[in-house]
């Protein structure tokens, strides 16, 4: 016996898809369980949606991360910091963040630590004791 799922309304799926989406997007799993919806058919909301905002984007890259700040971000990278590949995956998915833009993150403050380097002087600090 087959199990015929109808589809879903547009309501349905844009109410669905504002959990989603930033500002304050749930991890798919969870809203996966708790709409008893398939994790491959949100993501395949979360594509049409970006493609419809851009055409030529894909959820790897180029999430709608303007609401963050540059302290969130910087804290998202000192997070990942020591994560492999996988972790780091599964970290961007539980918070609703694409790797790319976290590696891009990550680059940036490499680059940032970088362009303002100083000679390593020594630094005399006094009143300390031995």
């Amino acid at each position: 016996m087959s199990k015929y799922q109808p589809p879903y309304s547009q309501e349905r799926k844009e109410a669905v898809l504002t959990r989603l989406l930033p500002p304050n997007p749930e991890p798919i799993k969870d809203v996966a369980v708790s709409e008893n919806i398939s994790e491959p058919t949100l993501r395949n909301w979360l594509d049409e949606r970006l493609n419809e905002a851009d055409p030529g984007a894909d959820a790897t890259s180029d999430a709608d991360t303007s609401s963050l700040t540059s302290s969130q971000k910087f804290l998202v990278v000192m997070e990942t910091a020591a994560m492999d590949e996988l972790q780091l995956g599964e970290y961007a998915r539980s918070k609703g963040l694409y790797v790319a833009d976290i590696k891009r993150w990550i680059e940036n403050c490499r680059q940032c630590n970088t362009a303002f380097k100083v000679e390593d002087e020594p630094v005399k600090v006094s009143g300390l004791r031995k």
